[in-house]
């Protein structure tokens, strides 16, 4: 505790003065804070995606899949938007991914059995395109694998985890999201709810 000579009094009211200033702009200061995280989280943080409308974070079941367009490994550009009409599996994956490497054929065998009422756009993390390009070779994939250069949609997406799958049904609606492996029977059961 602070002690002020008898003889100057003045230094009593002085410090008391300074303390409650003190006070009083740490708690502005915690306010403003306050307000600036609300600002940010409360009011949902919004990004701008060429050729997309502005979106809210962590696209959920039921909301609208944020549309993109990504070149291909043959250098055409896939829009989602064009895709509207067909079911749509997005598939975040990377070629270093084992449990990607396992679920691949099973996207694969769907393609095959479905080409007409599916599309399968493998959205590759930030990767060089020989290497995606050898992997696919690999694996004989025939549907759509297309680049994400600086993972910008990823981000949009939120992809925490690969592979991350997100079910789009004919209106552009996500129906199913999936974190993690899928096996066939899991495949086959989020295909049937989008009525395949």
């Amino acid at each position: 505790m602070e002690t002020y000579p008898e003889e100057f009094p003045e230094n009593k009211i002085r410090g008391r003065e300074n303390r409650n200033w003190l006070r009083r702009s740490g708690g502005i200061l915690l306010i403003v804070v306050g307000l600036v995280l609300i600002a940010v989280y409360g009011f949902n943080l919004r990004f701008q995606m060429p050729g997309s409308e502005a979106i809210t974070v962590a696209p959920l079941v039921g909301s609208q899949a944020p549309n993109f367009s990504l070149k291909g490994l043959d250098g055409n550009s896939i829009e989602l938007a064009d895709l509207r009409g067909k079911n749509v599996i997005i598939n975040f994956w990377a070629t270093w991914c084992g449990p990607c490497r396992i679920e691949m054929p099973h996207f694969q065998a769907r393609h095959e059995k479905y080409p007409d009422d599916l599309v399968i756009l493998a959205v590759n993390f930030d990767e060089p395109e020989k290497a995606v390009q050898a992997f696919v070779d690999e694996l004989g994939l025939t549907f759509d694998i297309v680049l994400d250069p600086g993972a910008v949609v990823q981000t949009v997406y939120e992809i925490r985890a690969y592979p991350t799958t997100y079910f789009v049904d004919r209106e552009g609606v996500i129906q199913k999201v999936r974190i993690g492996i899928l096996t066939e029977d899991l495949l086959d059961e989020f295909l049937a709810e989008l009525g395949l």
